[in-house]
């Protein structure tokens, strides 16, 4: 299955390489975001957004170049509700800040 944008979920242990080197080193990423989550009740966890303009890349090769299982890659098109979640806006757990988030664009406003 390929895709253009995708959300990735996967617990710090489970990452074994260094987040901005993967984006940097692979120009098929045309934006990106991803937050650190340490201050909820579960095991620490990054959310990744991955954007390929209009290009589209395999699940699996995502899953690859992270080292990680596909089932971590998960589709999710909207912005401002990725955005949202990385906050944990609009859930009951710990809030985050908007400068916690790594990105290379300008991130859209939510409105509270």
């Amino acid at each position: 299955m390929c895709l253009n944008r995708v959300l990735l979920s996967v617990r710090v242990e489970n990452i074994r390489c260094d987040i901005q080197q993967i984006i940097n080193n692979h120009s098929e990423i045309k934006n990106y975001a991803y937050i650190l989550h340490d201050k909820d009740d579960t095991a620490p966890h990054y959310h990744i957004y991955l954007d390929f303009g209009n290009g589209e890349i395999d699940i699996f090769q995502i899953a690859k170049w992270f080292s990680i299982a596909g089932c971590y890659v998960r589709t999710n098109c909207n912005v401002s509700n990725i955005i949202s979640y990385f906050l944990n806006y609009k859930l009951g757990k710990s809030k985050y800040l908007r400068e916690e988030i790594k990105a290379n664009f300008n991130l859209p406003l939510i409105l509270t």
